[in-house]
């Protein structure tokens, strides 16, 4: 029989082998068309206030380390690694009260702002390598913050779907229109009635789909907090 003190010290080291801590976020931005146009400003800008929101040491999300992505989605899904570094928010010390080193995050940003249009647009791939890059048990929190006109237009066969697991990853999708959705808005509420159905084939732990001007970051942060607990 094991005594209370060794049952003690069992439950002690299992909770510490399975505690999980920190959050990883990528921020995918769609570059395709007349979306990346007419929208890359206002999503650059969102996607700046939710970085701030969910850092800020005194009203952010408190989960340690943050690590944070920004990348495209192109006709070849998206390159993480290879275009731009994370950004890594540490926990704030006695010896580290200073506000965090956001201008990789910045440089990042940057890179969304100057980059040429694509002329296809692979969402799914994206989706793919998204769950490949947060795929570590040990994360309080994953979550994929999208900007997209939910228009999947590439050579891509949609059967990758049935390979792509999002059951503990929270997904933000922030649409606009573009130009032949602003004409035809049935062509936006089709695709992005399919765009749900597939987040849900994927067993997406939890999403929120919202039309961009429409809805604040500090929504989307207050979502992540209560989705990631």
């Amino acid at each position: 029989m094991y005594s209370k003190r060794s049952i003690f010290i069992i439950i002690f080291a299992f909770s510490l082998v399975s505690a999980k801590e920190g959050l990883k976020v990528i921020y995918l931005f769609d570059v395709s068309g007349s979306f990346h146009n007419a929208t890359k400003t206002v999503a650059i800008n969102s996607a700046i206030e939710i970085f701030n929101l969910i850092i800020d040491r005194s009203q952010g999300i408190p989960e340690y380390p943050q690590v944070h992505f920004v990348s495209t989605i192109t006709a070849q899904s998206i390159n993480i690694g290879g275009f731009c570094s994370p950004t890594i928010i540490n926990r704030p010390s006695l010896y580290n009260m200073g506000e965090p080193d956001i201008s990789n995050f910045l440089a990042c940003i940057e890179k969304i702002r100057k980059h040429p249009k694509s002329p296809e647009t692979d969402i799914y791939g994206a989706l793919h390598q998204c769950a490949s890059i947060l795929s570590s048990k040990k994360l309080r929190g994953k979550a994929i913050i999208m900007y997209t006109d939910l228009m999947n237009e590439c050579g891509r066969d949609t059967s990758i779907i049935q390979d792509i697991d999002l059951s503990d990853i929270i997904v933000v999708v922030l649409y606009e229109y573009n130009q032949k959705t602003a004409v035809n808005t049935k062509l936006l509420k089709e695709a992005r009635v399919t765009f749900e159905n597939n987040l849900k084939q994927m067993r997406v732990k939890k999403y929120k789909i919202e039309h961009l001007v429409s809805v604040e970051p500090s929504e989307i942060v207050e979502f992540l907090e209560r989705s990631f607990r």
